[in-house]
Formats: C-alpha cells, structure tokens, sequence
C-alpha cells in the first residue's frame, strides 16, 4: 500500500517505513525531501518528537527550492517546541529570519513564537508580539480593539504567572524548615515540613533533659537531620514544579485566546 494511503487510513508506523524506503531509493533532491518531511510527520501523529526532529535535520538543504527550505526550517522549530526545547525553537526562529527572510513574518512562525515566548517565560516579549500580530493583520478597528484590550487583561501584571526563585527558596528553607515550600505555593507541605521538624528537634531536647543522651541524639539529630536536609531537596523540586504549574495554566489560557484568534482569522 503506498505510503501516503497508510498516512490517511491512521497507520503512521507502517507509513514512515514506506516514507524511508521512497528516502533511499528515489535520486530526486525534492522527492527526497518530501519524503523526510512526511516521515518526521508520522513521528508527530507518535508523539515522537525527537525521532521527527532527527529526519528533519539530516535533509539536505542545499539545492531546494526556499519554499521547501523554509517549511523544514519551519517544522525543526515545531518539532522542538512540541518537545519541549523551547531554546532551541528560539535558535530555529532566528535562523529562519536569516536564512529565509520572506517566509519570517508568516502567520505560523508568529504563532510559533508567541507560544514559545510564553514557555520561556518572556511574558513582556509575547505580549508586543501579540499586539504587533493584531496591529497588522485585524482590519477592522472595533474588532481589533477589542482584542487588544482582551490581550491587555491576559498579560496584567497581576495575571501573570509567579515564577519562584529556587535559590531563595531554598535559602528561606534552609533557616527556616518549611518556609520554601510556603513560597513555592505550597502552604500544606510546608507547614507539615515545618512540625516534623519541630518534633524532631523537640523530641531530641527533651531526650537529653531526661538522661537518654544516646536515644535522643539517635531519634532527636538523627532524624532532624534527615528531614532537614530532604526538606531542602523538596524546596527545590517544588520551586521547579509550582513554576511549571502555574506557567502552565496561564500559557494554556493564553494559548486558547490565540488559537482562537488564529482560527478567526
């Protein structure tokens, strides 16, 4: 069955087999290419980002024609923005400015820019992307006021996403067990964090107030210690996670208010 039939009937697999051997066996620059592009897209419909990446970046880009070079140069930076390397979407974007100056401003690439901006946490930066993108495409005046102010109460200043600084964090734990978890937005584990510490530390005074040296330094240090040191590895883990949450709701909101833009458009 011929690759693009399995692609259509859902069967990405055996599609990107067929798609390898159309890669191998055909001596056509463009045919070539065309190949390598439907295979990395079977890898996506598999949610296997990287896989799609690596037949992205081993085409060879010389010799075809800009269009065919900007829709790879487009889908690297999809592909790695699908996977998470939202650094290197960055990189790609910029290489597509360079390389192809005429395909930079098109509706995807500014999509692609203003989500990724937003995971990078470069708030300041999608927003002017954002009002740039509805300054220049939005024709009608009412329409794209409204949406200007729509994009104005997304990107206030108390809607943003709080970001955590893990380092202070962690120093707010270190001199005060507990309270890093309390900043990173987690009031429960932090204040359970803050009582077994406590307990420990009480449980090894009154150990040596009644003559159990050895038992209150086994029970008392021993396991303040241990909790000390875990409750600082969880400040941090926390830190990271809180910020991928909160970021996380907020670029998905934003995300809908886009899409739904892109989509009327």
């Amino acid at each position: 069955m011929p690759a693009d039939s399995l692609f259509a009937l859902g069967r990405y697999r055996e599609a990107s087999i067929e798609y390898e051997r159309i890669y191998y066996f055909s001596e056509e620059a463009q045919q070539r290419a065309a190949a390598r592009l439907s295979r990395a897209e079977c890898h996506k419909q598999l949610g296997s980002f990287s896989d799609a990446r690596r037949d992205l970046d081993e085409i060879p880009l010389s010799g075809l024609p800009d269009s065919t070079v900007s829709r790879i140069r487009y889908q690297q930076a999809l592909t790695s923005y699908l996977g998470g390397d939202f650094e290197a979407v960055r990189s790609q974007i910029e290489q597509i400015r360079f390389f192809s100056a005429p395909y930079a401003t098109g509706r995807e690439i500014t999509l692609l820019e203003i989500l990724n901006e937003n995971e990078r946490h470069q708030y300041q930066r999608a927003k002017e992307l954002i009002i740039k993108w509805l300054s220049t495409t939005v024709m009608n005046e009412s329409i794209r006021d409204s949406l200007l102010r729509q994009v104005e109460k997304h990107y206030r200043k108390g809607h943003l996403p709080r970001i955590a600084n893990e380092k202070k964090a962690v120093n707010f734990s270190r001199f005060i067990p507990g309270s890093g978890q309390v900043y990173d937005g987690f009031p429960g584990e932090g204040s359970v964090n803050f009582l077994l510490n406590f307990a420990a530390l009480a449980t090894g005074v009154y150990g040596f107030y009644c003559g159990y040296y050895f038992t209150g330094y086994l029970v008392g240090a021993g396991l303040l210690q241990k909790l000390y040191f875990g409750g600082l590895r969880r400040t941090s883990i926390l830190a990271e996670k809180g910020n991928y949450l909160r970021a996380m709701h907020f670029n998905d909101e934003v995300k809908s208010f886009i899409l739904g833009i892109y989509s009327y458009r």
